[in-house]
């Protein structure tokens, strides 16, 4: 299959295979970053990412934070270029865009260059108008990904800054050799867990096939590193099967949006299998008491509106794995209701303010699936 004729489903069924090679070729992967972390004596983390570029870092964050036994921020780039005006000396500072086209990363890199910092980049397509932008630009190892709604990137980026932060660590000493390893057998063991994910997500589609055809919205809650796939999730639904889509943090949801529920509302829930798995379930319980259309990932429960795998990961490696439902869920429910086509009226908005540059259309393999974006 040429990659133009490939859709997201094969793009979620490959991240398993290029997320294995790059655990594989992690020093190299990881180096010049690394070098760069450990040569300024860096220790917090600013990522600077919007969309899924932004999600896939929260996937990361919590992991990162763990490891690195630092502060790690992720902000978007409008806001970093306008409102961030400090950064200290000991915090490394990179801008991610997946394709390399996005203004605001691009902007929020010149921004970098005019407080006097090193402008490094991490892309998916080191060809791409980042590159005039960088003093170091990073491939983060994702490959030809064609569709813009993207799935492999995102697992794959998040695994980049999780290896990125595995070899920082051990380089600076905040690590050692075994808890090094433990990550690095976690991680090789999520890959197993991705592929149980998806099986387990085509099962829970059938059973639940009625539900998910007509959604009328969704809310996605977790908390801690969770919090990363449900905004992802969130974000994927919203933007191809082209319904209102939010992610909350568990007790957010019910501060204020829980109290819009009705039978007619489905919620996921993504349990983080640490201490706030209880509160999780009490949530996810209340919330069946309204609505039957309520859904969760957790190895602790079993059911056919419940998502669970055989194996699984400590719970700041897991993101690499639950993004997966979401991923499948955007693709089949948006290929079966034929919602790939955005409204008419949507080219205007497009031509008003684009988030690509101008040769994104032409130059991105991302653009290349012009009927998936």
């Amino acid at each position: 299959m040429s990659e133009n004729k490939k859709n997201m489903n094969d793009f979620i069924l490959e991240a398993r295979e290029v997320g294995l090679e790059n655990l594989g070729k992690r020093k190299e992967l990881t180096a010049s970053l690394v070098d760069l972390y450990v040569k300024n004596n860096y220790k917090d983390v600013t990522i600077v990412a919007c969309g899924s570029s932004s999600n896939a870092s929260n996937c990361a964050k919590v992991f990162m934070r763990d490891v690195l036994d630092a502060e790690v921020k992720v902000v978007s780039p409008f806001t970093f270029e306008h409102y961030e005006n400090k950064v200290s000396d000991d915090t490394m500072v990179f801008v991610i865009s997946q394709s390399g086209y996005s203004t605001n990363s691009i902007s929020a890199l010149d921004k970098l260059r005019a407080m006097g910092k090193q402008a490094i980049g991490i892309t998916g397509d080191v060809n791409s108008d980042m590159k005039d932008h960088c003093d170091l630009l990073v491939d983060y190892g994702v490959g030809v990904e064609t569709v813009g709604y993207v799935t492999k990137g995102v697992v794959t980026l998040c695994e980049y800054l999780m290896l990125f932060a595995l070899e920082a660590a051990l380089r600076t000493g905040r690590i050692n050799e075994e808890r090094y390893q433990y990550f690095i057998d976690q991680i090789e063991l999520a890959f197993t867990c991705h592929k149980e994910m998806y099986d387990a997500t085509l099962a829970f589609y059938e059973k639940n096939k009625k539900v998910l055809l007509s959604m009328p919205h969704v809310y996605v809650c977790s908390c801690g590193a969770a919090m990363g796939p449900a905004l992802e999730g969130a974000l994927k639904i919203g933007e191809t099967i082209q319904i209102p889509s939010f992610a909350y943090e568990i007790e957010e949801y019910i501060h204020g949006p829980n109290l819009q529920l009705t039978p007619n509302y489905p919620v996921f829930f993504i349990d983080n299998h640490d201490e706030t798995s209880s509160r999780i379930a009490q949530i996810y319980d209340a919330t069946s008491a309204v609505s039957d259309k309520t859904f969760m990932i957790s190895n602790n429960r079993k059911g056919d509106r419940i998502i669970s795998i055989e194996h699984a990961t400590c719970p700041n490696v897991a993101p690499l794995y639950e993004v997966v439902p979401f991923q499948y869920l955007a693709y089949k429910v948006t290929t079966e209701l034929k919602k790939w086509s955005k409204h008419p009226m949507f080219k205007e908005f497009d031509k008003i303010a684009s988030s690509k540059s101008e040769n994104y259309r032409t130059n991105s393999p991302l653009a290349t699936n012009e009927d998936e974006l």
